[in-house]
């Protein structure tokens, strides 16, 4: 799911129920298993979190054209190929978290 579609289902669920979303900032304190640390006390573990592309690893398909230097400026045609995009977080890295569903999950939105 796009960051764009979870964002816009979780503004119609507030919406519906009445909660409210807030923004919050984050100290990842141990990668595996992913844990994040907010307001210097409360510790957030996996199964609270939602990560985005930007913070996690996923598949994708690419497609790069150009020329190709090592053969004579030949265009260079890699489309549709397969790669796979590592964002994982870091111990220590900051993130930018959005909260939701009365602080039952979590977005990571991105690092800082």
């Amino acid at each position: 799911m796009e960051m764009i579609d979870v964002i816009k289902q979780i503004a119609q669920n507030t919406v519906e129920n009445h909660s409210t979303v807030k923004f919050c900032y984050g100290t990842v304190i141990s990668s595996k298993p992913l844990q994040i640390k907010i307001d210097n006390k409360f510790v957030l573990q996996s199964n609270f979190l939602i990560l985005t592309n930007d913070v996690k690893k996923f598949n994708t398909t690419i497609s790069i054209t150009g020329p190709n230097v090592d053969k004579g400026g030949d265009d260079l045609d890699l489309s549709e190929k397969k790669a796979i995009i590592d964002n994982s977080l870091k111990n220590g890295e900051k993130v930018v978290l959005m909260k939701f569903q009365d602080g039952k999950k979590y977005i990571v939105l991105t690092r800082i």
